[in-house]
């Protein structure tokens, strides 16, 4: 009976660890998605700034690209993981054009 008594204990310690932990990640993640979020419009903003302008030429999809990606790693400190995220894209591919586009972390 004891023994009864204390694993119950235990699995409501547990379950009270993983209420706290699923608490912590949804702060997580809404802060990721908050950050996300401005980083999208900045990267927008700038586009309409470089592209959407009444005196440039429309570029080429191979410019905008190349123009988002590099944009991208510039805000997010060169992590390739993070701008996969952030441009729904793998980070196979984001290394795929960096090697493409000739991007360097040091640019």
């Amino acid at each position: 009976m004891i023994k009864i008594m204390v694993d119950i204990k235990k699995i409501k310690e547990l379950d009270d660890e993983l209420d706290n932990l699923r608490s912590s990640m949804q702060k997580v993640m809404s802060i990721m998605f908050s950050e996300i979020s401005s980083i999208k419009n900045g990267l927008i903003n700038g586009f309409k700034e470089k592209y959407l302008t009444n005196d440039s030429e429309f570029p080429t999809l191979v410019e905008m690209e190349k123009w988002l990606i590099t944009e991208a790693l510039k805000k997010n400190n060169w992590n390739k993981t993070k701008v996969a995220v952030l441009l729904d894209i793998s980070e196979r591919t984001v290394r795929r054009r960096m090697n493409e586009y000739g991007l360097k972390e040091n640019e």
